[in-house]
């Protein structure tokens, strides 16, 4: 297992990564999502990363739902465990954590757990996955309360 282990100013992108483990990060001051899981990465580990000031750029990229979350999720089999993440009433973080289905196939089997995120008062979710997408999640806590789950999740 490969293991990332910094403070980073900028994201992180794992393309055609599998095992790795990012770990006690921080992730901050990013126009986009702060860490995003794509292009056929799976069993890929994301724990205890601080995630705060991202989303900043919106506008200037495609598509409609771009740079809306701290971590995007389109892998298979990843554990999303144990972080915190800051919205700081950035009006461009709608969801904490997403999940989609790019490619046939994709976007299956992840687990959120025991993460903090605070939404500010946005009516944004936890984790909100779409498509064909499965996820489980399990002891999330969002300040203030508010939405959690929405899409195909199986709370344990």
């Amino acid at each position: 297992m490969q293991t990332i282990i910094r403070q980073i100013k900028g994201r992180i992108i794992l393309d055609n990564a599998n095992h790795c483990h990012i770990y006690n990060c921080e992730v901050y001051d990013v126009g986009m999502e702060g860490i995003h899981l794509r292009d056929n990465s799976s069993s890929n580990i994301v724990d205890m990363c601080t995630i705060t000031d991202t989303g900043k750029v919106n506008t200037g990229y495609s598509g409609a739902n771009y740079a809306d979350s701290f971590i995007d999720v389109k892998g298979n089999n990843a554990i999303i465990r144990n972080n915190t993440c800051n919205r700081n009433n950035n009006s461009n973080i709608v969801d904490a954590f997403q999940g989609s289905e790019q490619l046939s196939g994709w976007g299956k089997n992840n687990d959120f757990y025991s993460n903090t995120v605070n939404l500010d008062q946005s009516s944004g979710y936890v984790l909100k996955i779409t498509g064909n997408t499965t996820a489980k999640a399990s002891n999330n806590t969002r300040i203030p309360a508010g939405n959690m789950y929405s899409g195909n999740i199986t709370q344990y």
